[in-house]
């Protein structure tokens, strides 16, 4: 838990007897298997911000061991602490549809953010909903739920255009696992835009190699280093749209690899 180290160090100066107090029932929490002993514990603790933590990681513990998060959520001693703990669990447990919806509405600050989580999840469904083809009509469809939820779409993740890339890329690697022999091309993204059947074969790359791009991640990228890797290649008519996608996909590898090379080389000065 984030505050063990903090309260494990102590300090020269003395401590008030009820941060101590407190400080004993957070660890003796911390190291309780069960989650429901544990939030009794944790409800003992007499500092709000102690107790809502506490109580936080137990939720979390709750949703690992299958067990209702949401009623250990509702123990804390104030609403700000139940609002992060609702959003938290109803993220953790992947709850979807109308129960996570009504949760969401409840979390105070959370509640953007939860209902735009939650809307995610509701990838399989949609996709069951929506057949190839029907790419305008989903993304309609999103659209309104949102208007209906009152969220509005995040800069950094569009949802109604991720989610309709992330349906398709699905599409593709299901009908893949069949054949390996199928690459992608912009048959599989229906009447999705080009964009999106861009960020589809991207998706399609990240969610086949969970992370893991060829060693070698340079442009143009040819099909050799990707099937090597163990990545969807793509078909001849989709040639420059890879491209694209591989060129996002390698600026990002890189950057990252550039900030932990100059964070090694700073430590070693």
């Amino acid at each position: 838990m984030i505050l063990l180290l903090f309260l494990s160090c102590g300090g020269s100066e003395p401590l008030n007897q009820h941060l101590v107090s407190d400080r004993d029932q957070y660890m003796a929490a911390a190291q309780t298997a069960d989650a429901s002993a544990a939030a009794e514990l944790c409800v003992q603790i007499e500092r709000t911000d102690l107790q809502g933590e506490c109580l936080l990681f137990t939720a979390q513990m709750a949703v690992q061991q299958r067990r209702d998060g949401l009623s250990i959520c509702d123990k804390a001693s104030t609403m700000a602490w139940k609002q992060a703990c609702w959003f938290d669990v109803v993220d953790s447990a992947g709850l979807t549809g109308t129960r996570a919806m009504n949760i969401c509405r409840q979390t105070g600050k959370f509640k953007s953010r939860c209902l735009y989580h939650a809307l995610q999840r509701e990838e399989t469904s949609l996709m069951k909903q929506f057949s190839l083809g029907q790419e305008q009509e989903l993304q309609k469809e999103i659209h309104n739920r949102m208007v209906s939820l009152q969220i509005e779409e995040l800069q950094e993740d569009p949802i109604s255009e991720t989610l309709v890339s992330r349906i398709a890329a699905r599409r593709f690697l299901q009908v893949q696992k069949k054949d390996p022999q199928v690459v992608f091309d912009s048959a599989f993204c229906g009447t999705a835009k080009t964009a999106n059947c861009i960020d589809a074969y991207r998706f399609a790359i990240k969610m086949a190699g969970k992370g893991r791009l060829p060693k070698n991640c340079t442009l143009p990228m040819d099909r050799q280093r990707v099937v090597a890797a163990g990545l969807p290649s793509w078909a001849d008519s989709f040639s420059a749209s890879a491209q694209e996608a591989w060129q996002n996909l390698c600026s990002r590898q890189n950057n990252r690899n550039q900030k932990a090379s100059d964070h090694h080389g700073s430590n070693t000065k």
